[in-house]
């Protein structure tokens, strides 16, 4: 998470996520730990460890990511991968629950067909949701689905639509074939291009306006970013009153989902709690601060604590100065390394 996004979190969004606010209950110390490739986060706080939070849904994507890509080498093998990307017609007004209900209506009744039963050997899921001032809400998925070897995939992708525009018009609703500005129906043609895949589903995905990160047979196929938004846009930086919507209606809401295949035991399938426990085992510990220190600091300091933990604009150097720079300003009370083995604190 950048400092831009970060400070541009609004009251409202703040105040709904509540997120990193106390220390676990057992106390102790709150420590900043490295994980593999740089990025850091901070154990021993309570996490909301919902979707829209820009400090939980990072890391719980990046879990799930590390989990998908140890099935790829297999599962390329196993069947044909193709991408499908239902939506459905929206306007300015419509909630982001009646688009959400009415899509995941019609999901829910596709994968109890006989023919994608026959068909499908399983697929990744992810949910996206952007909004503008034009059109209001877009909530729609993103399928990767594996198709058998021997299953004729344009026959497929005939019934697939045939069958989401029938169910679709009985939910109140049509589908948006015309509306993307990609083929809805696409081809991954190799082992590499489905790791990019996975990539984009867990939110790891440089946007390609340039045209220059893409490679040429997913270029303009994959846009948004799952979760976070639209083109440069996050949930956090929507409107308070919007942000507040989507952040209301979709408690409970599973973003990501897996199935089949792409289902393996201890894999993509891991419970947000089981994200959590990771969270607190993973990386080594670089710095720290007391759990009474924490609390004892103000809100806007602890802001800033987090922002700098979680700033992919410093390296572990330009970091362990800054947080000396912070400990002096505060009285000496964060530490570098990990945290004393004592844990008595007077």
């Amino acid at each position: 998470m950048g400092d831009l996004k970060a400070r541009k979190l609004g009251q409202v969004a703040k105040e709904l996520m509540k997120c990193c606010s106390r220390p676990l209950p057992n106390g102790g110390f709150l420590t900043v730990k490295e994980a593999e490739g740089g990025l850091r986060h901070v154990s021993g706080l309570m996490h909301c460890g919902r979707h829209l939070c820009p400090i939980c849904h990072p890391f719980h994507a990046a879990e799930r990511r590390g989990d998908l890509f140890a099935l790829v080498g297999v599962n390329w093998e196993a069947g044909q991968h193709f991408l499908f990307p239902p939506t459905a017609r929206h306007r300015r007004g419509v909630k982001w629950a009646e688009l959400k209900d009415s899509i995941k209506a019609v999901a829910k009744k596709m994968q109890s067909q006989r023919r994608w039963k026959e068909s499908v050997l399983g697929f990744t899921r992810a949910d996206e949701s952007t909004w503008s001032d034009k059109s209001g809400h877009h909530f729609h998925q993103h399928y990767l689905l594996t198709l058998r070897h021997g299953v004729d995939g344009d026959s497929f992708a005939e019934w697939l639509q045939g069958f989401w525009e029938k169910v679709m018009t009985k939910e109140g609703r049509t589908c948006d074939w015309d509306g993307m500005d990609r083929e809805w129906w696409k081809p991954v043609r190799s082992e590499a291009e489905l790791g990019l895949v996975m990539n984009y589903q867990t939110k790891d995905w440089e946007d390609d306006q340039a045209g220059e990160t893409t490679p040429e047979d997913l270029r303009g196929a994959l846009k948004e970013v799952t979760g976070a938004g639209t083109k440069g846009q996050t949930p956090w930086d929507w409107p308070a009153e919007v942000f507040a919507e989507v952040w209301t209606a979709s408690k409970g809401h599973r973003w990501f989902g897996t199935a089949g295949i792409w289902k393996a035991k201890n894999a993509p399938e891991v419970t947000e709690d089981e994200i959590e426990a990771r969270r607190e085992a993973k990386g080594t510990p670089i710095a720290w601060i007391h759990a009474e220190d924490w609390n004892a600091l103000a809100r806007e300091v602890r802001d800033d604590l987090l922002r700098g933990a979680y700033s992919r604009d410093m390296d572990r150097g330009q970091f362990l100065r800054w947080w000396g720079e912070c400990s002096v300003a505060l009285g000496g009370v964060l530490g570098l390394g990990e945290p004393p083995e004592d844990l008595e604190h007077g």
